[in-house]
């Protein structure tokens, strides 16, 4: 394979690392701030050997050479990295997973999936991508600066799809089947997936999904959106002593550090998400009329037993700060959460680990068990072939379907003497994610196509089963939108 490639946008140089030609940081798209993206080309041969910026984001305690963070990333973060395995003949077409990260629309790069982990002795082209995040990416601002800046809440939306519509163009220059893409998430990189459904264009680029801990839920109304901005403003003018109108020329930097503050809350997951702003995403993106003109094709989508069990597990006051962790994620919904656990408490006497299990059941569902299992049967009622499974192998924390797959044991939280059981299960759940990538199923016998006739799904765990699910697999008492506000006031947020 050479290591110069001519795209439709211009020629871009990898370079050749053990078993993978890698090219990174190619530029998909560019953007002015708050504004959609638009196409990018270049002249002469783009060095693509390192790594791009990342998306503009709070910098994590963790990370020690902070001066190093800083520049690393960057407003202008439209960028994706492609891995070709060399082991690619000439003339031959390789399936393609397209990866879009996660992390809460805050957070993440595509600097953390590498080849070595999502591909190893695999025959596919792996790619990831960067997308505008936090406020830069998902700030919505049609009511305060005017029509030009109504999709600014799904500017990290459109830069995803930019980026798919990139990959379709120019793949196969790379060696990679157009019409064989397999877009994969979790968390926020799955409830990605969830809102780039309800584009019609993404239809014609990609046939097969794989969505993990996600689905529709983190879409939001205008309304909602309005008063999470107003919420921003707020804090914009307190800290700073700056109108809304400075948002658009004040230092980046200054707008992540006063979006640190806005997010310093148990539920900050729920601060970012695609809006359903009538220009975008259909208003009534959640009918069934709507969802049934929305993508179909083949979806392998799951959740863990436990997602937000995580929480509990660091906090050792988790019980008493529920219902404020449930008033952070759901805003308004948190009535009905909270309700359901009061309902509960009445039927009997419960002891606290009991408490602390449901209130675990009810975040988990609501956030994400519910949306993932809804999702499978409104496309198979429409005919697409869904695949559902869930992660049951303790603790079976978010994304452990991810962690397992593709990640050491330790980053499941698997205890250290069930390392060699983590390790058996993932590579399972890696091998069905293969071959769907590669083949469009999962390749395990006896799990069948999920359907509301037929609803099994794949309990991945120390033995492995098949189950016929019942009608109580999930609570089901929450409507598709999550976060939903009425006054942030009264709402916590």
């Amino acid at each position: 394979m050479n290591e110069i490639i001519n795209t439709k946008t211009g020629k871009v140089k990898g370079i050749l690392e053990g078993d993978y030609y890698c090219f990174r940081g190619i530029p998909y798209a560019y953007s002015r701030r708050f504004m959609a993206p638009e196409d990018y080309c270049w002249d002469d041969v783009l060095d693509c050997t390192k790594y791009g910026p990342k998306a503009m984001q709070v910098i994590s305690p963790e990370v020690t050479d902070v001066a190093a963070e800083l520049d690393n990333q960057s407003e202008n973060c439209q960028n994706l990295n492609i891995y070709v395995p060399s082991s690619i003949n000439e003339g031959e077409l390789l399936p393609v997973l397209l990866e879009i990260h996660g992390g809460a629309y805050q957070n993440g790069s595509n600097r953390d999936g590498k080849p070595e982990n999502m591909v190893r002795d695999n025959k596919y082209i792996y790619v990831n991508i960067n997308y505008r995040l936090g406020v830069l990416g998902y700030l919505y601002l049609g009511h305060l600066l005017g029509e030009r800046y109504q999709t600014s809440a799904n500017n990290g939306l459109l830069d995803q799809l930019a980026a798919v519509r990139w990959v379709f163009n120019n793949i196969e220059s790379f060696g990679g089947d157009s019409h064989n893409i397999t877009v994969m998430g979790a968390s926020a990189g799955g409830k990605s997936i969830g809102a780039l459904m309800m584009l019609p264009e993404f239809d014609k680029y990609v046939n097969k999904l794989i969505i993990s801990s996600g689905a529709v839920q983190s879409i939001r109304s205008v309304e909602t959106s309005v008063k999470t901005t107003n919420r921003f403003v707020d804090i914009l003018k307190s800290e700073l002593n700056l109108e809304v109108s400075d948002i658009l020329t004040m230092p980046a930097r200054d707008i992540i550090n006063v979006q640190k503050i806005f997010c310093d809350n148990p539920g900050n997951t729920c601060m970012f998400g695609p809006v359903a702003d009538g220009i975008v995403i259909d208003f009534d993106w959640n009918n069934d009329a709507s969802l049934a003109t929305s993508w179909n094709g083949r979806c392998l989508i799951g959740t863990s037993r436990n997602e937000l069990g995580v929480i509990k597990y660091f906090d050792k006051e988790f019980l008493s700060k529920a219902p404020e962790i449930s008033d952070y994620l759901f805003g308004a919904n948190s009535s009905i959460a909270k309700s359901q656990f009061d309902d509960w408490m009445t039927k009997e006497e419960r002891s606290i680990k009991e408490q602390e299990d449901m209130w675990v059941k009810i975040l988990t569902d609501y956030m994400y068990r519910l949306h993932s299992h809804r999702l499978a049967m409104r496309l198979s009622s429409k005919g697409s072939k869904v695949w559902q499974y869930s992660i049951e192998l303790l603790p079976a924390f978010h994304c452990a379907d991810q962690n397992l797959a593709f990640n050491p044991p330790e980053a499941s939280f698997t205890p250290t003497n069930l390392h060699d059981v983590a390790i058996a299960v993932g590579d399972k759940i890696r091998s069905s994610f293969v071959n769907f990538i590669i083949n469009g199923t999962p390749g395990v016998e006896g799990w069948e196509r999920f359907s509301s006739a037929n609803p099994k799904v794949m309990f991945w765990d120390e033995n492995s089963e098949i189950e016929t699910i019942s009608s109580d697999y999930v609570l089901t008492d929450f409507p598709d939108e999550v976060y939903k506000l009425v006054d942030y006031t009264n709402t916590q947020v």
